[in-house]
Parts: structure tokens; sequence; C-alpha cells
């Protein structure tokens, strides 16, 4: 696998299972809150799962406009393995 892909995978990976779990707690819980905050404010369901999406969204805009913003790609495929994780909790 090529480094730059190596770094990417292997720092969100980091991330999303120690740094940000320590910080933010359980995602299913976390993104749960903010899907019940987004939901009030929007006046619509939302689940932890779209949580999840829409942050992946957000950094591809965010990528779009920094092509070259590793931050951008470490945390989109965080965001995407975090789906897939809290997707049973909907």
């Amino acid at each position: 696998m090529s480094s730059r892909r190596s770094t990417i995978l292997e720092t969100a990976h980091d991330l999303i299972t120690q740094e940000r779990e320590e910080t933010y707690g359980a995602p299913a819980d976390n993104f749960g809150m903010i899907a019940k905050y987004w939901a009030t404010y929007l006046s619509k369901d939302i689940t932890a799962n779209d949580v999840c999406s829409m942050m992946e969204l957000l950094k591809i805009a965010r990528r779009k406009s920094n092509p070259n913003y590793a931050d951008n790609y470490i945390d989109a495929v965080g965001y995407a393995a975090l789906a897939y994780e809290v997707c049973d909790h909907d």
C-alpha cells in the first residue's frame, strides 16, 4: 500500500479508536446526541448514521476547497468507519 494511503488510514484509525473516543465518548452516544440536536434544529428526524454521512459531506466540501489538506481525507475516512459502526444503533 502506498505510504500516503497508509498514513491516512492509520491516522484515521488512531483518532477514532483512541483520542476521539476518549474525548467525546462512545460514537453511538455522541452521534446520537448530535442527531437529537440537529433534529430539533431542523424539525426533522436525524439519525447517528446521518450525522456521520453529513460530516463526511462536510469534509468532501472542504476537500474541494483544499485538496492537499490531509485532515479532510483522514476525517472523511474516520466518519465513514464510524457510520458503519453506528448504523446498528439507529
